[in-house]
């Protein structure tokens, strides 16, 4: 936003330069072009950053620097949301069954992603701390995210994202392994790094794609 759009003053940015900012996006946004992807952004990033572009406008009227806000008549480029895909109850239930008889180390972490459907970055910041294993109940009061190539703990974007979600008997038995199995490791290395639920074999923490990848690797070995 800022090297296209910084040096325009507040009451000249107008519709059409705001559209054909847009449009160069589309074309030749990509500023880093390592992989000989296109030149331009998606339409669902272009659409982001204009989203930002959109509220700053609005701190903008709120602040008396502007009478409206003039991105609120541009016109975006259509994004058509891809079909989810997802597994059937029977293809989830034979992962599980094929992580548990392989002993997957990661076991009692794909059952719980599967049965409350927690984001990636709430799963990798979920804390013992935030598991009752006696009431059966798993709190989602933080996620870890990457911030460029920094991964960094933050609060849920709404209310609606710190809740408490329940699991079933056989979920609570697998964590509970799992801690034991963490403690136990504790014992022996002297030293536990973190209160994570899903952490590294020596106990650190992991960044959210990381898991994603484990989770795929997991996938592909059940096929």
């Amino acid at each position: 936003l800022i090297p296209a759009l910084g040096a325009v003053r507040l009451i000249a940015l107008d519709v059409k330069t705001i559209e054909s900012f847009l449009g160069d996006l589309l074309n030749n946004g990509r500023i880093e072009n390592k992989s000989n992807k296109p030149k331009g952004l998606s339409p669902k990033t272009v659409r982001n950053i204009f989203g930002v572009l959109h509220r700053a406008l609005n701190d903008a009227v709120r602040f008396g620097l502007l009478p409206f806000n003039p991105a609120t008549n541009v016109e975006l480029p259509k994004y058509d949301r891809p079909e989810m895909k997802v597994w059937s109850g029977e293809q989830a239930g034979a992962f599980i069954n094929f992580a548990e008889t392989n002993q997957d180390p990661y076991y009692a972490i794909w059952r719980l992603l599967l049965v409350t459907g927690l984001r990636r970055g709430e799963l990798v910041g979920l804390r013992w701390s935030d598991v009752d294993l006696v009431e059966g109940t798993v709190t989602v009061c933080q996620a870890r995210v990457m911030a460029g190539n920094l991964c960094v703990t933050s609060s849920p974007k709404s209310r609606a994202g710190n809740r408490t979600l329940s699991i079933d008997t056989g979920t609570v038995v697998a964590l509970a392994q799992l801690k034991n199995e963490q403690e136990h490791t504790a014992t022996i290395l002297g030293h536990w790094l973190t209160d994570l639920v899903v952490t590294t074999d020596d106990g650190k923490p992991l960044p959210p794609n990381w898991l994603y990848l484990r989770f795929k690797a997991s996938q592909r070995g059940s096929g």
